[in-house]
């Protein structure tokens, strides 16, 4: 570290006796995810805040959380048993858990994510029973009534198929 400047706390808590070298653009990128770490997000629509971990996806836009609220307000299958693919922040896992789901599968290919998700269950008041997976999409997943999936996207123009999808 440099001579007056205080040291990462993603790196003191989870590599304390690492030492490593990373251009100024990364520096500043870990710093500014740890203030989004530290500072939480608060999402109304859960009346919580989600302190996501450094490379974590979480939603900068609400409309979709609301939408998605109000369609599990008015969901009228089965609550034993959902998945969410590619939790990420796990905000769709605790809205879930919060509309009265009893079993929850979280996955990410991204272990911070899952990091950061069991962080913030404890804060999160819910009979929900919530298992997070290391994995590519469903690969230990039993058949379920119900999956979500709340990708990354950027608005845009599609220019295929693919990215039609």
């Amino acid at each position: 570290m440099l001579d007056g400047i205080d040291g990462n706390p993603f790196f003191e808590e989870y590599h304390p006796k690492s030492r490593v070298y990373l251009p100024f653009i990364a520096v500043q990128e870990i710093c500014g995810a740890w203030k989004t770490h530290s500072n939480g997000v608060h999402y109304p629509v859960l009346g919580k805040r989600l302190h996501p971990f450094f490379g974590v996806y979480y939603p900068k836009r609400t409309e979709h959380l609301e939408l998605f609220a109000t369609w599990l307000s008015q969901y009228k299958g089965t609550k034993s048993h959902c998945v969410d693919v590619g939790t990420g922040s796990g905000i769709l896992t605790f809205l879930l858990a919060k509309a009265g789901f009893t079993h929850i599968d979280a996955t990410d290919q991204n272990p911070n994510a899952l990091c950061s998700v069991q962080k913030d269950m404890p804060h999160i008041q819910t009979a929900a029973i919530i298992h997070l997976h290391h994995t590519d999409l469903l690969t230990p997943i039993e058949t379920t009534p119900l999956i979500v999936f709340n990708p990354p996207w950027i608005p845009g123009e599609a220019r295929s198929a693919v990215t039609e999808a």
